[in-house]
């Protein structure tokens, strides 16, 4: 490649030396044709005067030599010129170009040739060097956000709870998340009010469980995780037209995917299920699925807002579910000034109003909305959303 690269800088330097330039002519390059071309000069009274200036210090190179140009396809160029000199030096230039390209491609084939035979073992060392920068990426990551490293439970450890101190939101900071310590097992239902952190909470817990089980740093001061073969995280729904599915069909969907691909040692988190249809039918499908996931054993937090659960799992026709815990999300209501305070932290307890109203009125929904569905609220005999 050696001998290549200076007949290219050899051929360069002779196309410049063949560049000259008669009086009134300037060098133009064209990209398209890769080429350079003489055309001439518009007159201005400043070339006018810098001609005739150059004029008077050197003869001026003689322009009966120059022949017409063409394109690449030999096509005339109206306008354009080029000396028999330059050429023939572009032609050089082209060739030392190629010559340079030709032998860089085969220097290219021999370093091919020499390592075809350690592919696999280059591939493996490029898998784990791009493995060991990733993980160095995380560790550092996650000791500037305060993550620790969770421990594991051993494999042929039979218990199922996950303890955890200390859980945050992973994206937040460890400085302005409301932090949440508890002993989970079994089965959950969570109902608190709308904005009170039921799915921070839920997403939170799956995500260091996951982390922990990878081995990987988690958004937590301390835990002990049970070793989990599936997780699953069922949130809000939507409609997908192209497929003929309503919002209520898709959370269906998602719940025949939970009974094919879950089992006692997953981990099943079930955010709003059943609000694509109606209260009492939702309610009648919630129970009956945390009947279901109580008969499987299984690990699971089940978050909803249809109140009518409660009635449902005391009436004479309810499933006996005595390993289902009640859990709430603690908040503080003014009842002088209806003022809400938010604390994000998980209490036991039943949740019976979800502030829906108030929820409303931060959102920036006109108050005369807000206030008439208080009012037909209370004349409805129920107890009214806080404002």
């Amino acid at each position: 490649l050696a001998s290549e690269l200076a007949a290219l800088e050899e051929s360069r330097a002779a196309l410049l030396e063949a560049a000259e330039l008669p009086s009134g002519w300037e060098l133009v390059h064209a990209h398209r044709d890769n080429a350079i071309y003489l055309v001439k000069r518009r007159a201005t009274r400043a070339s006018a005067a810098s001609d005739a200036a150059s004029a008077s210090d050197a003869p001026a190179a003689s322009t009966s030599a120059l022949l017409p140009a063409t394109d690449r396809f030999g096509k005339r160029l109206e306008g354009r010129h080029v000396s028999a000199r330059m050429s023939e030096a572009r032609l050089r230039y082209l060739a030392a170009c190629a010559g340079v390209e030709e032998a860089a491609r085969r220097e290219m084939q021999a370093l091919c040739d020499t390592l075809s035979e350690s592919l696999p073992l280059l591939a493996a060392a490029a898998h784990w060097a791009l493995l060991y920068s990733t993980l160095s990426a995380h560790v550092g990551a996650s000791l500037q956000k305060g993550w620790t490293l969770p421990r594991l439970r051993e494999v042929e450890d039979g218990e199922r709870a996950l303890r955890v101190e200390g859980v945050w939101p992973y994206w937040l900071s460890a400085d302005g998340a409301a932090r949440n310590s508890f002993e989970w097992r079994g089965l959950w239902l969570l109902t608190a009010p709308n904005m009170a952190g039921k799915s921070s909470l839920m997403r939170g817990t799956l995500a260091a469980a996951l982390l922990a089980n990878a081995g990987l740093y988690a958004p937590v001061d301390d835990a002990l995780v049970p070793r989990y073969d599936g997780y699953f995280l069922r949130t809000a729904s939507y409609d997908v037209p192209s497929e003929g599915r309503s919002s209520f069909a898709q959370e269906m969907d998602d719940v025949a995917v939970l009974a094919a691909e879950c089992g006692a040692r997953s981990l099943v988190m079930l955010d709003e299920l059943g609000r694509g249809t109606s209260a009492r039918e939702g309610s009648a499908l919630g129970v009956s699925l945390l009947a279901w996931l109580h008969e499987r054993r299984m690990s699971a937090i089940f978050a909803t807002h249809l109140h009518e659960m409660e009635a449902l799992l005391s009436s004479p026709a309810a499933p006996s579910l005595p390993g289902l815990a009640r859990k709430t999300m603690d908040v503080s209501v003014d009842d002088a000034t209806g003022k809400v305070e938010f604390h994000f932290t998980l209490a036991d307890g039943v949740c019976t109003d979800s502030l829906a109203l108030h929820a409303a009125r931060v959102a920036g929904v006109p108050d005369a909305i807000v206030s008439r569905a208080a009012a037909l609220l209370a004349a409805g005999g129920a107890a009214p959303s806080r404002p």
